[in-house]
């Protein structure tokens, strides 16, 4: 599994994280979620200000249109949903900087509610 995007650095990493992954944990992952069923209409159930990204659907996003404009709906108050114009599956690694951005904005506008400010940078 790659991307023609990916750097050299990015493979790696997938290779590092798949010899340390646990076939346990996994099997356990996917068993749980056969038996919950599709986890997306749970989205209704979090109380706490969400922020949900998603990659550039035309560049790898896991979320088709559909249940992105469903998870929009879903989120609850003080939630944001954001598309990083760009990002691949991997929207840290593809725009950082447009990731980042949109993190210390969610966060900023979020901290004083829980007794702290944010801080940015």
């Amino acid at each position: 599994m790659s991307h023609p995007d990916w750097t050299d650095t990015d493979r790696a990493t997938m290779v590092a994280g798949w010899r340390q992954a646990s076939a346990t944990v996994a099997s356990g992952l996917i068993a749980e979620g056969a038996r919950s069923g599709p986890l997306l209409g749970l989205l209704s159930d979090v109380s706490a200000p969400t922020l949900l990204l998603r990659a550039d659907a035309h560049r790898g996003t896991l979320l088709p249109d559909t249940d992105w404009q469903l998870a929009k709906r879903l989120l609850g108050a003080g939630s944001q949903a954001v598309e990083i114009a760009g990002a691949t599956h991997e929207l840290h690694r593809s725009r950082f900087e447009d990731f980042l951005a949109a993190v210390t904005q969610f966060a900023a506008g979020h901290g004083a509610q829980y007794g702290r400010k944010a801080k940015c940078a």
